[in-house]
């Protein structure tokens, strides 16, 4: 672990948390989008923890470090030897942060220049709604062939951004049925934050969810600012590829979230609702199974039919229709 200290600035002291895996191609992008943040580097609490990564991301990292650490208030690099997924690597960042808020960065995703000055303005000015989570707008984008930046879809959607009028109760009511996009935007209060145990380790492959789903269950309402903060890059993760049907070991972390966290929640009148939950994941695994797990036209015509059992699945499909006109 590399340590350096500065002297403490007048300026509130803001946590970037950068989590990174075989990260080497990209976290150069990510790390100088926090050193020009209009915040400033001086005010900032860096803490990098990379998950095991077998390519150089960690030496690209140091080489980084070497010239730019001594700019930040203080920097803490976890080069963790042992892969524990991602939950595990967000929880070694955030029980390290000493700061109020955090700002959760992948490494290969990319700060707007004023993300941080815009979350700190906007918690500030609303402390009165007592804000465990800030969501944001973020574009999308992707690197083309050519290695040009092409940008996709601004989310989460206009429509999407609905769930954030609801209240803790509503949220937590949306959150039994589906989950919510938005998680590279959030900007998170570490007290809250470590009031519902940090993030799940249970569920290595996914640390977004459980940790909403959680927070809301103790009361918390999730909350947004209408302002660009992230550029979220789209590539093969481990809920998407192109390369196979469906990422098997990630739909079985899906049943284990909802057997262990969702569906106890459920009440007697949502028998359905728990059907359907637990039907649409093992289907979908047989019929990876059944096609080898590759992509065909007959595979992914039987892989639509399975998800149109999956609660909000239709509802989800004809807001994307809706939205485009």
């Amino acid at each position: 672990m590399n340590t350096n200290t500065a002297s403490m600035p007048e300026t509130q002291i803001v946590t970037v948390a950068v989590i990174t895996y075989h990260s080497a191609a990209t976290v150069l992008e990510t790390l100088d989008s926090i050193f020009n943040q209009s915040y400033g580097a001086n005010n900032i609490e860096l803490i990098i923890s990379d998950d095991g990564s077998k390519d150089n991301t960690a030496q690209v990292i140091n080489d980084w470090l070497t010239q730019y650490q001594v700019q930040f208030h203080s920097v803490k690099f976890f080069a963790n030897k042992i892969n524990g997924g991602i939950s595990k690597n967000c929880n070694v960042a955030w029980k390290a942060a000493t700061s109020e808020w955090i700002k959760t960065i992948a490494g290969d995703d990319i700060l707007m220049p004023n993300c941080l000055t815009d979350n700190i303005q906007y918690v500030t000015a609303h402390k009165s709604e007592n804000i465990a989570v800030l969501f944001s707008k973020m574009q999308s984008f992707k690197v083309t062939e050519y290695g040009l930046k092409q940008n996709l879809a601004i989310l989460p959607t206009v429509r999407a951004q609905n769930f954030f009028k609801l209240s803790a109760l509503k949220q937590f009511q949306y959150l039994q049925r589906q989950g919510i996009s938005g998680a590279p935007s959030a900007f998170i209060n570490r007290a809250k934050l470590a009031s519902v145990g940090f993030a799940d380790e249970r569920f290595p492959m996914m640390e977004d969810h459980p940790l909403w789903f959680n927070l809301c269950q103790a009361g918390y309402q999730l909350n947004f600012m209408c302002t660009m903060t992230v550029l979220y890059r789209i590539a093969d993760s481990v809920s998407n590829s192109k390369s196979r049907l469906i990422n098997i070991r990630y739909i079985n972390e899906i049943i284990a979230v909802e057997e262990t966290l969702v569906i106890p929640t459920l009440n007697a009148n949502q028998k359905l609702l728990k059907l359907r939950k637990r039907l649409w994941p093992k289907l979908a695994i047989r019929v990876a199974t059944f096609f080898d797990n590759k992509v065909t036209f007959f595979s992914k015509l039987a892989m639509l039919m399975v998800f149109t059992i999956k609660p909000a699945f239709l509802s989800a499909q004809l807001h994307k229709v809706l939205d485009k006109v």
